[in-house]
């Protein structure tokens, strides 16, 4: 449980991070490479856990026998999840980012369902309801912050809701692997594919490698690919081998509350009604989607 609340508090963290280097970095910003340093420095911040516990060979012998997957989870996990929501920093505010990409969990059921063919519960499907009345209430409003530059922030929102559709693919395909492996080996290998993959991207788009920024945005993307995208990764993966992950789900009212505050003191961000409405709705569906099977056939076998 410390391990994923440690996770917690950095992923909760890394909105008002994002957004703070988008606003101060934005001319000199390439989200490709950052998103490539990102990576490649998250990798490097896992080597030393390699050495405990045949990391290094498991991580060897998960590129043997399962890379199709390793590729696609890093695809979809690592590259294309950690872009989407660095991305969607640059459009709109820390605490708007941090709802939209907390749909994952409403994501998460619904590719379980179609993947495992099992109906969810009852509390599932009134998470989802709440959810998407929660999904519509924010992208109905519009909220403002310091570093507000009056654009459209439709990118934005279409970055962060694809980042938790992303994180739930993740969730829902990465699970075997990591139960073979283990989290640490999993995510180095998986770090090192995604790194190859965006370094493919930034040589097609040219991007420039001179890496000219400050020192205040350097410390962000370090902070983000050391602390939020290596460690903090792993970290989760492992506290999932060790507790209930029904139980670690509820850690998400914790990261959106923390990114919410931050956006609020850090960037001086300004919130209607209907968006603390629309954040109500969405911590209460986290709370359904996270209930476990288990607990609802108990409900209902108590009702009969």
């Amino acid at each position: 449980m410390l391990l994923g609340l440690f996770a917690t508090i950095v992923w909760g963290c890394q909105y008002s991070t994002n957004r703070f280097i988008f606003g101060t970095a934005v001319e000199e910003l390439d989200p490709y490479l950052m998103d490539l340093v990102k990576i490649l420095t998250g990798a490097l911040s896992l080597i030393p856990f390699l050495f405990w516990d045949g990391g290094w060979r498991k991580a060897m012998r998960s590129l043997r026998h399962d890379f199709p997957m390793m590729a696609f989870l890093a695809l979809v996990g690592i590259a294309g999840e950690g872009l989407l929501i660095f991305y969607a920093g640059k459009f709109i505010t820390a605490a708007r980012s941090s709802l939209l990409a907390n749909m994952s969990p409403v994501f998460t059921v619904i590719l379980a369902a179609l993947w495992t063919r099992k109906m969810p519960g009852w509390g599932k499907w009134l998470g989802m309801v709440l959810g998407g009345a929660g999904l519509a209430m924010v992208l109905g409003t519009q909220s403002s912050d310091i570093y507000d530059c009056s654009g459209s922030t439709l990118p934005g929102d279409v970055m962060a809701l694809a980042s938790g559709l992303c994180w739930a693919a993740y969730t829902v395909f990465g699970g075997e692997t990591s139960r073979k492996y283990g989290g640490v080996p999993c995510t180095f290998v998986m770090l090192l594919l995604a790194a190859a993959m965006m370094g493919v991207v930034c040589l097609i788009i040219r991007s420039d490698f001179s890496l000219h920024l400050s020192w205040q945005a350097w410390g962000g993307i370090l902070f983000l690919g050391v602390i939020a995208t290596g460690i903090s990764i792993a970290f989760w993966y492992i506290a999932m081998g060790m507790t209930d992950p029904a139980a670690l789900g509820a850690y998400g009212y914790l990261s959106a509350l923390i990114a919410l505050v931050l956006a609020r003191v850090l960037a001086r961000e300004r919130f209607t009604w209907q968006f603390l409405a629309a954040f109500a709705l969405i911590m209460i569906a986290i709370y359904f989607m996270n209930r476990s099977d288990t607990v609802e056939k108990e409900a209902k076998g108590t009702a009969v």
